[in-house]
């Protein structure tokens, strides 16, 4: 992989899109720029893991990019709010277990397309 690779950054793009799309409709109603960076650091980090390691398949590769997504957003959400109260902590893992489960489905779309438009 390298950085001037444009299947690489095809596939950043359209990983980044899933990622904010997503934290966007969950979260349409207190959208800001921190909630921005979040998710467009995340989606970027997961991109560039799942790519880098295991693109050997489709399923491996938007597995991977879901599970990277998934742990790096409960990460960047759940370590500043280590220190508020449990029913805050309970909703916000409530949130990212749907979060979690919404966005399976989007990353196995979009890994289809990039797989038939990188051929």
């Amino acid at each position: 992989m390298k950085l001037t690779d444009k299947r690489f950054w095809i596939f950043e793009v359209f990983v980044f899109l899933i990622s904010v799309g997503i934290g966007y409709s969950m979260l349409y109603m207190e959208w800001d720029m921190y909630y921005t960076v979040i998710f467009l650091l995340c989606g970027l980090l997961s991109g560039f893991i799942a790519y880098k390691w295991f693109r050997k398949s489709t399923l491996r590769l938007s597995l991977s990019v879901w599970i990277a997504n998934s742990l790096s957003v409960a990460i960047c959400f759940l370590l500043p709010n280590l220190n508020k109260s449990t029913t805050h902590l309970d909703y916000l893992i409530l949130f990212l277990i749907v979060y979690s489960l919404i966005s399976l489905i989007p990353y196995i779309v979009v890994t289809k397309i990039y797989s038939l438009i990188s051929k």
